[in-house]
């Protein structure tokens, strides 16, 4: 009897320990990071930016959208080809969805775009994006496609970072995490009351 207590002592522990595990991994994570590697933050077709630096961005939009819940995206192209790139701005943002902000980046002909979704149309002014963009035009020009993109990365980080530095994604998880805790809590009292009752029935010798 006794040998059979501690296996259901063990095995108790074990289904706790993993159902903790896959709460944190499933919510407490993606609460804390925000990551979304399902997409491309920023698409170079010109080689202009390293892997290094793409990845740099990929991160930096990852931590503005985990704060924020606003996607920035980046594409540089070296033509638009017969597109001018108030068209190709205006065909991608409509294939991004809600709260993003695209920056188009035509090398070749030394031409620029910002764009937003219609939801941020209101929030985020075009004299201000286009303030962020010639500050990024600067650096474009020299040749640094990196410092360029990433300041106005930078740019739109600060501008939409929540007051106090709440993650947004943070805050919607909340209710979320709450139940999960008290589902590891009600299965700790369970596994518990069930151990107090099987050790009373088969009294140790």
């Amino acid at each position: 009897m006794k040998d059979n207590l501690d296996i259901g002592r063990v095995m108790f522990i074990i289904c706790l320990v993993g159902f903790v595990g896959f709460v944190f991994y499933k919510i407490m994570i993606p609460a804390y990071a925000g990551i979304h590697h399902d997409k491309h933050t920023a698409v170079d077709y010109t080689n202009s930016l390293s892997a290094k630096e793409l990845y740099s961005l990929q991160t930096q939009a990852d931590l503005i959208e985990g704060e924020s819940s606003v996607s920035v995206r980046g594409v540089i192209v070296d033509s638009t080809g017969s597109l001018s790139v108030s068209q190709l701005a205006n065909g991608l943002i409509s294939e991004l969805g809600d709260k993003t902000v695209l920056l188009v980046v035509v090398r070749n002909d030394h031409t620029y775009m910002v764009r937003t979704s219609k939801d941020l149309a209101e929030k985020i002014p075009y004299p201000v994006l286009n303030s962020y963009l010639d500050e990024s035009k600067l650096l474009f020009e020299s040749g640094d496609y990196a410092a360029g993109m990433n300041s106005f990365y930078n740019h739109i980080g600060e501008y939409f970072k929540p007051i106090g530095g709440k993650s947004t994604v943070w805050n919607n998880s909340v209710p979320y995490i709450f139940a999960a805790m008290v589902c590891v809590f009600l299965i700790g009292m369970l596994g518990l009351w069930a151990m107090t009752r099987l050790s009373r029935q088969n009294p140790r010798i």
